[in-house]
C-alpha cells in the first residue's frame, strides 16, 4: 500500500513517553506530501507510519531487541525517527570486530533536543550533537572558504569509517549542530554498513540532508533512572539501562572465531565475548582505546599539498 492510500489521525494515536504528541506534530509538518496531510483541521499520517509507531510502542525493548539485518525491523525504525523518534543500534560494519551502539535523532531541533535533553539528560543547548550523513555527502557541508582541502583525500578517510570528523560548517548545517565557531562534527559508521543503510532509507524517504548521533548512552541528569552508566557496548547491558525508554534498539550480526563453541550463544552472550579483550583492560588504558570508538579528528588548513593539520 503507498502512503496516500489511507491516512490515521494522529491525536488517535496512543501517547508514548519517548514520543509526546508535541514532538510528532513539529516533525511530521517537515514530511513530504503523501506521508502527512492536513484534513479538516486535523493533522493524519499515512496508516503505513501509524502501523511502525503502534509496533514500537507496543514493543518491550528491556526483553527484546530488533535486527538490522530485518528489512521490517529497519524500515519501522525508519518510520519512527520520521514521527520525531530516535533509536539506537550498534556499528555493525563487521560481524566478527568490536562495534559500539550509536543514538540515532531525527534531525528537526525539537525532536534532537528533546531526545538528548529529556531521554539522554545531556544539555543541547551547552553541547551540540554530531551529524550522520552518507560518506560521499559530507562535502556538501564543508564551508570551503574556511577550508581549502582536497576532496578525495577526505574521502579516503572517511571510507576508513567508523570515522569522525570536525569541520568548519557552511549554511546547509542546521545551527543546533555546530559549535560556537560554526564547527559541525561528523561520525559515521562503515560506507556500506547496515547502520548507514538505515540511515540512508530516512534521507531518502524525509529528503533531509542529515540525521543526529550521539553516543549510546545517557547522562547522569537523565529524566529515567540509570542502572548501568551505558556501556555502549553490550546489547543486554543497553537493554537493562535504556530498553524502558521505549526508543528501537537494534542489534547487529556477531560472528565469534570459534562457531562450534558459541553457535548456540545468545546474541548477548555474543556481545560480550566480542569485547573481551576490552574488559580486561585496565580503565586508564580502555578509555584511550580507539578500535572500539570512530576516530575523530578536527581537520585546519593544509600545511601542504598532501597534509592536513589536525587537533
Amino acid at each position: 500500500m503507498s502512503p496516500i492510500d489511507a491516512y490515521v489521525d494522529i491525536s488517535g494515536l496512543p501517547p508514548h513517553r519517548a514520543l509526546p504528541q508535541s514532538i510528532l506534530f513539529a516533525a511530521v509538518k517537515h514530511l513530504p506530501s503523501g506521508w502527512v496531510r492536513r484534513h479538516q483541521s486535523r493533522w493524519q499520517i499515512a496508516e503505513t507510519l501509524a502501523s511502525s509507531y503502534l509496533r514500537v510502542v507496543q514493543s518491550d525493548f528491556t526483553r527484546i531487541h530488533w535486527s538490522l539485518l530485518s528489512p521490517r525491523d529497519v524500515t519501522d525504525t525508519v518510520h519512527w525517527c520520521m514521527l520525531g523518534g530516535s533509536f539506537l543500534a550498534d556499528f555493525a560494519m563487521d560481524p566478527t570486530k568490536p562495534r559500539i551502539f550509536a543514538w540515532g535523532l531525527n534531525p528537526l531541533k525539537e525532536p534532537s533536543f528533546f531526545a538528548l535533553n529529556e531521554l539522554k539528560g545531556r544539555d543541547a543547548n551547552r553541547i551540540p550533537t554530531a551529524a550522520c550523513a552518507p560518506v560521499g555527502r559530507i562535502v556538501r557541508f564543508i564551508d570551503r572558504e574556511r577550508l581549502v582541502f582536497d576532496e578525495q583525500i577526505l574521502l579516503d578517510f572517511l571510507y576508513m569509517a567508523p570515522a569522525g570528523i570536525r569541520v568548519p560548517a557552511n549554511r546547509r548545517v542546521p545551527e543546533h549542530y555546530t559549535s560556537e565557531d560554526r564547527l559541525v562534527q561528523f561520525i559515521l559508521a562503515g560506507a556500506d554498513s547496515p547502520y548507514m543503510r538505515l540511515v540512508a532509507q530516512f534521507l531518502a524517504k524525509t529528503g533531509f540532508e542529515l540525521m543526529g548521533i550521539t553516543s549510546g548512552n545517557r547522562s547522569g541528569k537523565g529524566k529515567f533512572a540509570i542502572q548501568n552508566q551505558g556501556t555502549h557496548k553490550n546489547l543486554d547491558e543497553i537493554q537493562q539501562d535504556m530498553g524502558s525508554l521505549g526508543i528501537p534498539i537494534l542489534a547487529g550480526d556477531v560472528q565469534l572465531p570459534d562457531p562450534s563453541e558459541t553457535e548456540a550463544l545468545p546474541i548477548h552472550a555474543k556481545y560480550h565475548k566480542l569485547h573481551d579483550p576490552y574488559k580486561c583492560m585496565p580503565r586508564e588504558e580502555f578509555s584511550k582505546s580507539t578500535e572500539l570508538l570512530p576516530l575523530s579528528v578536527t581537520i585546519c588548513q593544509p600545511v601542504n599539498d598532501r597534509t592536513y593539520a589536525v587537533r
